[in-house]
C-alpha cells in the first residue's frame, strides 16, 4: 500500500476517554509528554489527521506518516469506512481502568482490524491507564487474544515505552505495506 511518495496511514481508534489523542499527539511529535493527567477532557470530533515523518527501520530514510486520531464517539460510525480507506496500520487504544472498555475495544477491533482483514502485525493495542501509577499488565479483553504479542501497557509516564513500541509497530506496518506493493 505504501510507496516512497505516499504516507503510511495509521489509524488511532478506540473507546471514548481511552487516551487516543494524548498518544496520537505524542507519537506525531506535537507534545513531549503523553498528556498531563490533569488536563480537561476535550473529545475529538470525527477525526483529526496529524502528519509527521518517521524512520521505520534502524537504517533507511524517513517516510511520511499520517496519524488519524478517530473520535471514540460511535455517532461517527458512518464515517468509519472512509477513514479506513487505504489504512496501513491500526492502533487500538483503551483504558483498562474503565470496565466498559473491555467490551467496547472489541467492537473497535471488529470494525477496524477484522472487517478490513488486516494482519495482526498491522495492529497494536495500547492499554493506557489515566492514573499516574506504573502501568501493570492488565488482562487482555478476550476478542484481542490473537494480538497478545502486540500490546503495550502504558500511562502518562511511559514515554520511552511508547516511543519504542511505536517504532517497532511502524517497522512492521512498513514491511507489511512494502510486501503488499510487491504483490
Amino acid at each position: 500500500m505504501s510507496s516512497n511518495n505516499r504516507a503510511l496511514k495509521i489509524v488511532v481508534c478506540g473507546p471514548v476517554k481511552g487516551g487516543k489523542t494524548s498518544i496520537a499527539n505524542f507519537i506525531a511529535g506535537q507534545t513531549e509528554q503523553i498528556g498531563t493527567g490533569n488536563r480537561i477532557y476535550e473529545p475529538t470530533v470525527g477525526v483529526r489527521i496529524l502528519e509527521c515523518e518517521k524512520q521505520p527501520g534502524i537504517t533507511g530514510n524517513k517516510v511520511p506518516v499520517e496519524i488519524w486520531d478517530v473520535s471514540g464517539d460511535q455517532a461517527f460510525e458512518s464515517c468509519w469506512p472512509a477513514i479506513m480507506k487505504g489504512v496501513d496500520g491500526v492502533m487500538l487504544v483503551y483504558n483498562p481502568e474503565i470496565p466498559t472498555h473491555d467490551i467496547e475495544v472489541g467492537i473497535w477491533f471488529d470494525q477496524f482490524v477484522k472487517r478490513p482483514k488486516l494482519d495482526n502485525r498491522q495492529c497494536q493495542v495500547i492499554a493506557h491507564r489515566a492514573s499516574p501509577t506504573p502501568a501493570p499488565r492488565s488482562r487482555l479483553p478476550p476478542k484481542l487474544a490473537s494480538l497478545s504479542g502486540n500490546i503495550l501497557h502504558t500511562n502518562f509516564a511511559s514515554v520511552s515505552q511508547v516511543i519504542t513500541g511505536f517504532e517497532d509497530f511502524l517497522r512492521e506496518v512498513h514491511q507489511a505495506s512494502m510486501t503488499q506493493l510487491r504483490k
